[in-house]
């Protein structure tokens, strides 16, 4: 499970390397798909935890604005 988590950090990493994505950008660049009315709610909490998770430990920064953007 751990391996796992790890996996997505790095995925989450990944794809806001070359920029700063909301978290809607993401999860489509995670996940290969857009986001639908049943997967939204599990896939923006799920990445919105890991980038919540990241931004704690020192590796990704908030963006403030409307939308809210994050950058490594």
């Amino acid at each position: 499970n751990r391996e796992l988590v790890e996996e997505q950090l790095e995925r989450v990493m990944a794809a806001i390397a070359d920029g700063e994505p909301t978290a809607f950008d993401v999860v489509t660049s995670m996940h290969g798909e857009a986001l639908s009315q049943q997967n939204a709610h599990w896939l923006i909490s799920q990445v919105l935890g890991y980038l919540t998770h990241l931004e704690s430990v020192g590796r990704v920064r908030r963006l403030a604005g409307d939308p809210e953007r994050w950058a490594a």
